[in-house]
């Protein structure tokens, strides 16, 4: 069988399943989720198609349902699955609701859901988790990809774990606080004198809100995703929110590199 895996990935927890996903499975194409890619024709004939994204706001990255809106799947009823890469311990939130929302405006299904927990995106949240539990995760992670593989090789069928109290304070949370028009999600970043202007930044954000103006970042107020990928590559820690991560230790995952993350056609 031949596999697409499309990404999308902040610190790299994302990246990084994907990538041990792909070990496991025959003829794997990963594929980035950008913004850049929304220009571009988007087309997957892929038997097995996998979407691997964080939880943010307890639902998808707006990024996310704008690249499957996008997105040409055509063959008949491939296999789609899902991993939910969540921070908090509660979970994945209503990202299968969403992901399946929107497949079925395809007329697809969406076929296995699974939830992979990894360090907080969010510096003030990660700062809470010690290297042990960090550890942990690390290895929590290596266990359940083979299981999440072997799944997906049989082809199973694995529905989410939705309560539905549960689901709907998610919803208001998703789209009162993070896909509400109101919010301007980047307005609380900005630079400190000690960058260097090496553009990390503006290469890795995923959705392409970072311009360099006069050698210094400057965000677009339109389309941030939240996932803080800016702040937590920076070399020179310049790049804080708000006051809640003035001295904060930043968090990328430690196998993967920040070129990795860079637009490549």
């Amino acid at each position: 069988m031949n596999t697409t895996i499309f990404y999308f990935t902040g610190t790299g927890n994302s990246l990084k399943v994907s990538k041990d996903l792909a070990q496991y499975l025959e003829n794997v194409k990963l594929v980035q989720i950008r913004q850049e890619r929304l220009s571009q024709p988007l087309v997957t004939d892929a038997e097995v198609i996998g979407f691997i994204l964080p939880t943010i706001f307890s639902g998808i990255p707006k990024l996310v349902g704008q690249f499957i809106q996008h997105l040409e799947i055509v063959g008949s009823s491939p296999y789609i699955f899902v991993v939910s890469t969540h921070g908090d311990r509660q979970g994945a939130g209503i990202v299968s609701e969403q992901i399946a929302r929107l497949l079925a405006a395809k007329e697809l299904a969406l076929a296995a859901c699974f939830a992979v927990q990894m360090p907080h995106n969010v510096p003030a949240r990660d700062h809470l988790t010690t290297a042990q539990e960090k550890s942990r995760l690390f290895a929590d992670e290596a266990r359940q990809i083979p299981q999440i593989a072997e799944s997906i090789r049989k082809f199973q069928r694995i529905p989410p774990k939705n309560k539905k109290l549960k689901s709907f304070f998610e919803r208001l949370t998703y789209n009162g606080g993070y896909n509400s028009a109101k919010t301007s999600l980047d307005k609380g970043f900005y630079v400190e004198e000690r960058c260097v202007s090496c553009s990390n930044c503006s290469k890795i954000c995923p959705a392409h809100n970072i311009e360099m103006v006069n050698g210094k970042p400057k965000w677009k107020s339109e389309n941030c995703q939240f996932c803080f990928a800016c702040l937590q590559w920076c070399p020179q820690r310049a790049i804080q929110y708000k006051k809640g991560t003035i001295g904060v230790e930043r968090y990328h995952h430690p196998e993967i590199k920040a070129s990795e993350l860079f637009y490549t056609e």
